[in-house]
């Protein structure tokens, strides 16, 4: 488990394998990294060249821009609300979901382990579908693999009653 109280990765080097190579094991929470930008990360980490060339250098020096005051933070946020609003009161997509969902409004929330109370406590369960399998999903239906494995988490745990990370095999 990641320590809530730090940051939500750690990298372990594991030094003195018996076939003399060095073992990096990393653990990433989701909310810092996803499936696509952690394979773009491993292929820098695991670069297998041994000779390869460092990075180049950015054309010019990254130059945060300077924070905005308090005025321009507060048109901002009433432009972007107003924004919102004009949308949502002229979007029939909008109009028609409200009245499909407005009967599910009145009813609670049935208990589920991704809707309660956060705590210190963990649900894991285990589901395996074989990657091909969600590569013609994706395609059928648009989107991403990772678009395909979230669906099929959130599929499995609202079959199962528990949060079911995905496993993908070949």
């Amino acid at each position: 488990m990641l320590d809530r109280d730090h940051p939500l990765w750690q990298l372990i080097m594991v030094h003195g394998r018996a076939d003399g190579n060095t073992a990096v094991i990393w653990k990433v929470h989701y909310a810092m990294i996803d499936g696509v930008s952690g394979v773009d990360l491993t292929m820098v980490l695991h670069d297998l060249k041994p000779d390869a060339a460092p990075p180049l250098p950015p054309a010019s020096p990254w130059q945060p821009r300077p924070l905005p005051d308090p005025l321009t933070l507060l048109q901002h946020a009433v432009r972007d609300r107003l924004t919102k609003v004009a949308h949502a009161a002229t979007d029939d997509v909008f109009a028609g979901a409200v009245g499909t969902s407005a009967p599910n409004l009145l009813r609670p929330t049935p208990r589920a382990p991704r809707n309660a109370p956060l705590s210190s406590e963990r649900c894991f369960g285990w589901a395996e579908f074989p990657f091909g399998k969600l590569r013609r999903a994706k395609t059928a239906l648009g989107g991403t693999v990772n678009d395909a494995v979230q669906a099929a988490d959130a599929a499995e745990a609202a079959g199962a009653g528990a949060p079911a990370p995905v496993a993908l095999t070949r």
